[in-house]
């Protein structure tokens, strides 16, 4: 009875429990505890790390990916790091590090505390992935053009790739670069209508800023951008005479 005992255990252990033989030769192990498989890695030189996952081949496959970025650290990393810093942290580094020193950062501060109030920015690095960035493409294409998207995904990227080459923080890849961005807006071809022009000066003009209706028509007359009428100095054009400088 005792040995019939022992062997049901040793084949429920087997079915719980067992080392993964990754593509270094390493061995990282997974074990089943309730409904989620536990990932533990363990190397010579770095902390032990380990990470929860509900499906048996994504702990499989953390575990590679774990691995692969433990080989490829120039020294001992701990991979705790990524479980106790969150996006959100990356963001808020990256506006006081570096928007903060960029010319005319200003829209894309904005931009950042935009990612900041998104649900990912509660991600620890951890479980950032390209899926991460696929969701948010996805969240965002139903409510803004293409076009916006790719100008934040430009911003997600240089965020990763400064944590990952300036501030040490043991990315194997950049995530963003794994998504495939929206396809470009078609340039339009057209200018608007009087009738636009109109209804567009119009909301302006019921808006709050006593400039915008005259920067639409600055904008319409010159073809100016945004960035140039923001940073255009208000007392070296005349819009109603006949001088710009």
């Amino acid at each position: 009875m005792l040995l019939k005992d022992l062997g049901s255990f040793a084949v429920f252990a087997k079915s719980v429990c067992h080392t993964l033989v990754t593509g270094t030769g390493r061995m990282a192990t997974l074990r089943k505890r309730g409904n989620r498989w536990q990932a533990q890695v363990r190397l010579q030189g770095h902390a032990p790390v380990s990470h929860s996952f509900l499906a048996k081949s994504d702990a499989a496959a953390w575990a590679r990916r774990t691995e692969a970025r433990l080989e490829q650290a120039a020294g001992p990393t701990d991979l705790r790091i990524m479980d106790r810093t969150t996006l959100g942290d990356l963001f808020q580094r990256y506006r006081s590090q570096v928007t903060a020193a960029k010319r005319g950062g200003q829209m894309e501060a904005i931009k950042l505390a935009c990612f900041l109030r998104h649900p990912m920015a509660l991600l620890p690095l951890s479980k950032v992935a390209g899926t991460t960035f696929a969701a948010y493409r996805d969240e965002r294409l139903q409510l803004v053009s293409g076009e916006t998207v790719r100008r934040e995904f430009t911003i997600l990227h240089h965020v990763l790739e400064v944590a990952r080459r300036e501030w040490s923080l043991p990315f194997i890849d950049n995530p963003v670069s794994l998504v495939k961005r929206p396809a470009p807006n078609r340039p339009r071809d057209r200018r608007p209508t009087p009738l636009e022009v109109s209804s567009l000066l119009a909301a302006a003009a019921a808006g709050r800023s006593k400039y915008l209706v005259h920067a639409i028509i600055l904008a319409k007359e010159t073809g100016m951008r945004r960035g140039e009428l923001l940073s255009y100095p208000s007392g070296d054009g005349h819009l109603f005479g006949v001088r710009l400088t």
